[in-house]
């Protein structure tokens, strides 16, 4: 609601505002399905992470594949790495999603509305794990 609400405001006038859901399984319904793809025009980004694609509603994958802009994904399982191959083909393969080291990530970014390639990147170490 209080998305839809910034509708009053002229788009110039609508700052940034950005919704972070952990575990975002718990907090989906198939209404978040539909807003996906009208948030983004009241300047509404989301950062959703889960552990597992198949712990959402069917619909809900689709949703946010299509209407998605950046994906980050560290090592992946089977079936998660069969979908997510094919946003990040053909430069990443399901292979290359099955066998990453750890603190590896493949990404495709969205800047400025234009997607990116796909990349890998090294994340950081906790500081609890950095050689000091």
């Amino acid at each position: 609601m209080a998305a839809l609400s910034r509708a009053e405001l002229p788009e110039a006038q609508r700052p940034d505002f950005f919704v972070y859901l952990d575990e975002f399984q718990i907090f989906t319904t198939l209404s978040l399905a539909n807003m996906l793809s009208e948030l983004r025009k009241y300047r509404v980004g989301l950062v959703l992470a889960q552990q597992y694609l198949s712990q959402n509603v069917i619909e809900i994958p689709d949703a946010i594949l299509e209407n998605v802009g950046t994906i980050l994904s560290f090592r992946l399982g089977g079936a998660d790495a069969e979908i997510l191959a094919k946003e990040f083909a053909p430069e990443v393969s399901l292979l290359d999603l099955n066998n990453m080291p750890n603190h590896t990530i493949y990404l495709r970014l969205m800047v400025d509305g234009v997607v990116s390639r796909p990349f890998s990147a090294e994340t950081l170490l906790p500081s609890c794990l950095s050689a000091s």
